[in-house]
């Protein structure tokens, strides 16, 4: 729902300065009936490595 509304918003306000929208999100479980947070912080861990290399290798 977050990135819905992250990318909901760069595109309704996109004629005052086109921002672009860029999003990561790693899966931590299945939503299913057994769902819990076990993988929640290495969900995370995998989000924020992954931007940290983007950054490194394509916006140097």
């Amino acid at each position: 729902m977050e990135i819905y509304g992250l990318f909901y918003a760069a595109k309704s306000f996109a004629y005052l300065n086109k921002p672009i929208a860029f999003a990561v999100k790693s899966l931590s479980d299945f939503a299913d009936h057994s769902k819990n947070d076990k993988y929640r912080m290495y969900a995370a861990h995998t989000s924020a490595q992954f931007i940290y290399q983007f950054i490194l290798t394509k916006l140097q």
